[in-house]
C-alpha cells in the first residue's frame, strides 16, 4: 500500500512537471524566436547609436524603472497564481473577477506612476543627463511604465491559464513590432528615442494580443471592478509589491548613481551586458514563470509541501545541467562574442558579461525558490528577506559605484545580489519544504562544465585569430562534448534520463531535442 502511494505521488510529480514543461516549452519557443529578432535588432541599434547614445537610453529606462519600481503591484504574479488555482477548481467566475480587478489596478497605477515621472523629468534630466533639455527623453520613457505593466499583467494571466501557445504569440508580436520600429527609427536618426518608442509600441501590441486571447479564445468574461475585490487582491499582492519595490528601486538607483559618477559610454557598456542577460532569461525565466503555475496547483493538494520540495529540487537540477554550459560559453567566450556582435567600441562589455554569466548560474537557486515560495503563499516571509537584501545593496552602492564605477555596479547587481538571494531563499526552502537537492549530481555536473570550459579555452588559444569561426566551432564542440562528459562523470544517471524521457513525451517544440540529448548522454554512462 505504501509503495502504491509513493508511485501515485511520483506520477503526480511527473504529470505536474510535464504540464509545467509543456507551458515552458511554448514560452521558450516564443522567447527563442523573439530573441533572435531582438538580438538582430539590438546589434544593429547599438552599432548605429554607439556607447554614449545607447547609454542615454539605458539611463532613461533606469529612471522610468525607478519611478515604476512598484512594478506591477505584484498583480502579474497574483494573476498567474490565482488563475491557475481557480481554473484547477473550475471556478471560472473567480478567474474573471481576478482578471478584471487586476488589470484595472494596473491601469490606474501605470497612469499615476507615469505622471509622477513626467512631473520630475526636468529635475532628473539635469541630475543624470546634466541637461534639462533632455527631459523629453524621460517623458517618453515614462509611457513605457504603463505599457509594460499592462502587458506584464496579461502575459502572466495567460501563463496562469496554462496555454503556452498564446503566451508565445504575444511574446512574438512584441518582438516583431519592437525590433522593426527600433531599427527603423534608429536608421531615421531618432537616436536614443528609437529603442524607447520600439519598446512602447511593442509592449502595447503584445498587451492587445494577450487581451484578445483571454477574452476571445480562453472565454474570459468582463466583470466590473469592485473596491472590495481589489482590496482583497492587493492584500495578497502587497508583500510582492513591497518586494518588487525595494529590489527594483535599488537596481535602478544603482544605474542612476552610476550615471552621476561616470559617462554615458560606460552606461552603454553596462546596458549591453544587461541586455545580454535576456538570452539567459529565455531559459530560466520561461521555466520560473511556468513553475509558479505548477507550484500553485501542487499546493492545493494534501501533499503540497512535499511536492513543491520535489519539483524545486528537480527544477534546479535540470535547469543547471541545461543552462550551465551556456553560461560557461558566455564566460569563456565573452570577448569574442561581444566584439563580434557589438564591436570593439564596447570595450568594457566582455568583463561585465563574464561577471553576469557567473552570477546567473549562482542565482538559479534563488530564482526558482521565489516561484516556490509565492506558490506556497509565503509572500510575507519573502518580502522581509527581499527588504533585507535591498538594504544591503543600498548600503553597498556608495561604497562600490563612486569608487569602481561600472565594475562596481556590475559586481553589485550581477554577482553580490544573486549570492544574497541564495543565502536567504534557499534557507527558506529548507525550512518550509522537504528539500533534498541532488548535491552529488550537481557537483559532478560542475565538474563536467569545468572540463568543457578548459576545452573552450584551448579552442580560444588556437582559433582566437578568427572570432566568427571560434564561436561556430565552440557551439558544436559543446553540443557534442558536454552531454558526453555529463554521462561519463555521473552528472546524470538512469533515473534522471528516464524522468526526462517521460516528461518530454508530448512536449512540443523542444521535447524531442531534450530527449535526444538525454539519450545521447546515457550512452556514456558507466
Amino acid at each position: 500500500m505504501e509503495k502504491l502511494y509513493k508511485d501515485d505521488v511520483q506520477e503526480d510529480i511527473y504529470e505536474t512537471g510535464s504540464r509545467a514543461a509543456k507551458v515552458a516549452s511554448f514560452i521558450l519557443f516564443g522567447k527563442l524566436v523573439s530573441f533572435f529578432l531582438m538580438a538582430a535588432a539590438f546589434i544593429i541599434i547599438v552599432r548605429i547609436l554607439g556607447p554614449s547614445v545607447y547609454g542615454v537610453y539605458t539611463l532613461a529606462i533606469a529612471v522610468a524603472g525607478f519611478f515604476g519600481s512598484v512594478g506591477n503591484f505584484g498583480i502579474g504574479t497574483s494573476l498567474n497564481k490565482f488563475i491557475a488555482e481557480y481554473k484547477h477548481k473550475k471556478d471560472y467566475d473567480n478567474v474573471n473577477l481576478h482578471i478584471a480587478n487586476g488589470l484595472f489596478i494596473l491601469f490606474i497605477a501605470g497612469i499615476v506612476l507615469a505622471a509622477v515621472t513626467v512631473l520630475f523629468s526636468s529635475y532628473l534630466a539635469m541630475l543624470v543627463f546634466h541637461n534639462a533639455a533632455d527631459s523629453f527623453i524621460i517623458d517618453i520613457a515614462a509611457i513605457s511604465i504603463l505599457t509594460t505593466m499592462m502587458y506584464g499583467g496579461t502575459s502572466s494571466a495567460l501563463v496562469g491559464y496554462g496555454n503556452g501557445k498564446h503566451v508565445s504569440v504575444s511574446i512574438l508580436s512584441m518582438a516583431i513590432v519592437q525590433a522593426s520600429v527600433g531599427i527603423g527609427l534608429a536608421l531615421a536618426g531618432f537616436g536614443a528615442l528609437a529603442p524607447l518608442i520600439g519598446l512602447i509600441l511593442g509592449s502595447t501590441t503584445a498587451f492587445i494580443v494577450a487581451l484578445a486571447y483571454m477574452y476571445v479564445i480562453e472565454g474570459a468574461r468582463p466583470r466590473m471592478p469592485t473596491f472590495g475585490f481589489m482590496k482583497k487582491l492587493l492584500k495578497f499582492s502587497m508583500p510582492i509589491t513591497v518586494s518588487n519595490f525595494f529590489s527594483t528601486v535599488v537596481n535602478n538607483l544603482a544605474l542612476i548613481v552610476l550615471g552621476i559618477f561616470t559617462t554615458t559610454a560606460i552606461l552603454g557598456n553596462f546596458g549591453v551586458a544587461s541586455r545580454l542577460g535576456s538570452l539567459i532569461d529565455i531559459i530560466t525565466g520561461s521555466i520560473s514563470l511556468s513553475l509558479l503555475t505548477a507550484f500553485s496547483s501542487s499546493f492545493t493538494g494534501a501533499q503540497g509541501s512535499k511536492n513543491i520540495g520535489r519539483i524545486y529540487s528537480n527544477s534546479v537540477y535540470f535547469s543547471f545541467i541545461l543552462v550551465a554550459p551556456l553560461l560557461v560559453a558566455v564566460v569563456v567566450l565573452a570577448q569574442p562574442f561581444s566584439f563580434t556582435a557589438f564591436s570593439s567600441v564596447y570595450s568594457f562589455a566582455p568583463m561585465y558579461i563574464r561577471i553576469l554569466g557567473i552570477g546567473t548560474v549562482i542565482g538559479l537557486f534563488s530564482a526558482y525558490a521565489g516561484a516556490a515560495l509565492v506558490g506556497a503563499n509565503k509572500v510575507k516571509t519573502m518580502m522581509k528577506y527581499n527588504i533585507l537584501i535591498s538594504a544591503i545593496q543600498l548600503a553597498l552602492i556608495p561604497l562600490l559605484i563612486p569608487t569602481f564605477k561600472g565594475f562596481g555596479a556590475v559586481l553589485l547587481l550581477f554577482l553580490i545580489t544573486p549570492i544574497l538571494g541564495d543565502i536567504f531563499f534557499v534557507r527558506l526552502m529548507v525550512r518550509y519544504f522537504e528539500l533534498k537537492l541532488k548535491v552529488k549530481k550537481l557537483l559532478l555536473a560542475v565538474a563536467a562544465n569545468a572540463i568543457a570550459a578548459g576545452m573552450l579555452y584551448v579552442l580560444l588559444i588556437f582559433l582566437g585569430w578568427n572570432y566568427e569561426l571560434l564561436i561556430v566551432v565552440a557551439f558544436f564542440a559543446m553540443l557534442i562534448a558536454y552531454p558526453a562528459l555529463l554521462g561519463l562523470l555521473g552528472g546524470i544517471g538512469r533515473e534522471e534520463v528516464d524522468m526526462v524521457e517521460k516528461m518530454s513525451t508530448g512536449i512540443p517544440v523542444i521535447g524531442f531535442f531534450i530527449k535526444a540529448l538525454a539519450i545521447y548522454s546515457s550512452k556514456f554512462m558507466r
